[in-house]
């Protein structure tokens, strides 16, 4: 069939992970092709196809809209938008290399004529490397623990006590996040 109305093709990526792909494509070679590297790229319960073919699309359609899949991949939430003159991207993301990853993967895929275009922000709290505590956090949060109770033994015993054993339970479960400051356990 050819097409109706212009050409575009959308993919919308929530938070959740779940995305929506929406519009035209040249074939169904090409739509199973983009349904599985959808699936690849965001999960395969993750996607949901709802395109419909068309032939007379414009040369190097499927390249901009997988170019466009793998850019959208760089961001937590977002939008892809392709039309015959312009790839567009925009979104949310917890990378701060997010903007200049996008741009690589839709130079290189599209090449020096392509246009694109790309509106992302940088979300701290999305980002996980802002949760990791500082190394201040991390003895702050280890001294506490030790304030409240001592790591002490049974007079003549080598053994720990019950008591002890509590307070090494709560370090422990303070160190994993703490895996990048050096420490030193000293004792007497």
């Amino acid at each position: 069939t050819t097409a109706q109305g212009p050409a575009q093709f959308s993919a919308e990526l929530n938070e959740e992970g779940m995305i929506e792909l929406r519009g035209r494509l040249p074939d169904d070679r090409i739509e199973a092709a983009v349904l599985s590297f959808a699936q690849a790229e965001f999960g395969h319960s993750n996607v949901r196809l709802a395109t419909r073919q068309v032939e007379d699309l414009p040369t190097e359609w499927s390249v901009r809209v997988l170019a466009g899949l793998a850019a959208l991949g760089v961001l937590n939430s977002g939008r892809l938008q392709v039309q015959p003159e312009m790839v567009r991207l925009s979104g949310e993301t917890g990378s701060q290399t997010a903007l200049s990853d996008a741009s690589r993967i839709l130079a290189e895929r599209l090449g020096d004529t392509a246009s694109f275009d790309l509106d992302i922000t940088y979300i701290e709290e999305l980002d996980p490397a802002s949760a990791i505590p500082t190394e201040a956090e991390c003895v702050a949060r280890l001294n506490g623990i030790l304030d409240e109770t001592k790591i002490s033994f049974d007079p003549g015993s080598v053994e720990i006590n019950e008591e002890a054993a509590l307070v090494l339970d709560a370090i422990a479960e303070v160190l994993p996040d703490c895996r990048h400051v050096e420490m030193e356990i000293g004792g007497h």
